[in-house]
């Protein structure tokens, strides 16, 4: 009898020991500070060593919760780190600026290769009925350029930044050229739009 009560006190001693260590979970959420770094901590504490830092967006897999979750447990780099949960979400956060930057252009005479190219590229552009397409940076946080011609070594004419909508009036396999909401005209490369 005596083992079996010990048996059981041991159970709900691991039971309760993992109730209070956050249940263990996977569970992927985003980093959604104020805009910028969360500090990842060696424990629990505001106080604790910050072992680094995660970027606004991130995406993180939770392994637990505790404090009565207010620290999300995660794994940083082979080690446990712990976050404030209140800085994560479960939705990945809309990555946008208050106002789109508008980038005055320098004067710049391009190389004749570059010329070259930007030829072909305009030769090989075709009309389309227009259609919208939505940028997608590679990166978190991060803006794709609308140029003044569908070539790498053009000027910017300003940025575009994650889910912004463009008009596509005419494309070939490596450029869109659209409108933006502003009515600017500029191209774009296809492969940061979808």
């Amino acid at each position: 009898m005596k083992r079996i009560v010990c048996l059981v006190l041991f159970v709900l001693l691991l039971v309760g020991a993992a109730y209070a260590d956050g249940n263990s979970v996977n569970q992927t959420c985003y980093v959604k500070t104020n805009g910028g770094h969360l500090n990842v901590r060696s424990w629990p504490d505001t106080d604790a060593n910050i072992l680094g830092q995660l970027d606004y967006g991130q995406r993180i897999t939770v392994t637990g919760y505790v404090e009565n979750n207010s620290w999300a447990r995660i794994n940083y780099y082979g080690a446990t780190g712990y976050v404030l949960a209140r800085y994560l979400s479960y939705s990945r956060p809309v990555i946008r600026p208050t106002a789109v930057p508008y980038v005055t252009p320098t004067p710049v005479t391009p190389a004749a290769d570059t010329i070259q190219q930007m030829n072909t590229e305009y030769d090989t552009m075709q009309v389309v009925n227009s259609f919208q397409v939505t940028v997608h940076p590679s990166r978190i946080g991060g803006w794709v350029n609308l140029r003044w011609g569908p070539s790498l070594q053009i000027s910017v004419l300003r940025y575009c930044y994650e889910g912004e909508v463009l008009t596509v009036v005419a494309q070939n396999a490596t450029w869109y050229q659209v409108f933006d909401a502003n009515g600017r005209v500029g191209f774009i490369m296809r492969s940061y739009c979808y």
